[in-house]
């Protein structure tokens, strides 16, 4: 079995898959998983942006230097992200005008369809004359209109 502590005040647990729930035999005391060295302070160092820095002096020139960057950075992004919601914006609205134009298209299509499918099946109606066995029509099959 291997131990595995969830947090320092909690007991570890047992981590292999064939062991039976923790609670399935009745409660069991595992003692607390405890560092070798307490001075180590148990594993990591701080991440370098959790670390403190040393505050520079607000008249200094560095720190009037970092602002500037810092404002001119801000500004920056933020012309960005406007710019990038106006892109978007606009392509919303051309994608509403194409969008509204397809669905007059398949409107239009949509009537044509049906006035074709009602119109009567007759040989003439086609443009075929009957008396030639439908000779003259054939050129015209399969071209549209």
């Amino acid at each position: 079995h291997h131990l595995q502590a969830t947090h320092p005040n909690e007991p570890a647990r047992a981590s292999s898959p064939s062991s039976p729930p923790a609670n399935a035999a009745g409660p069991q005391r595992v003692p607390h998983l405890v560092p070798a060295h307490p001075s180590a302070g148990g594993g990591k160092a701080p991440a370098p942006s959790k670390m403190k820095k040393p505050h520079a002096d607000k008249d200094s020139d560095e720190y009037r230097q970092r602002r500037e960057r810092n404002n001119l950075a801000v500004k920056k992004s933020r012309m960005r992200s406007k710019q990038k919601a106006q892109d978007t914006q606009q392509r919303v609205n051309e994608l509403k005008e194409e969008n509204e134009r397809l669905e007059a298209k398949i409107k239009l299509l949509s009537k044509e369809l049906t006035r074709t499918h009602q119109q009567p099946k007759s040989s003439t109606s086609c443009g075929l004359d009957p008396t030639d066995g439908g000779a003259a029509g054939r050129r015209d099959v399969g071209r549209t209109l």
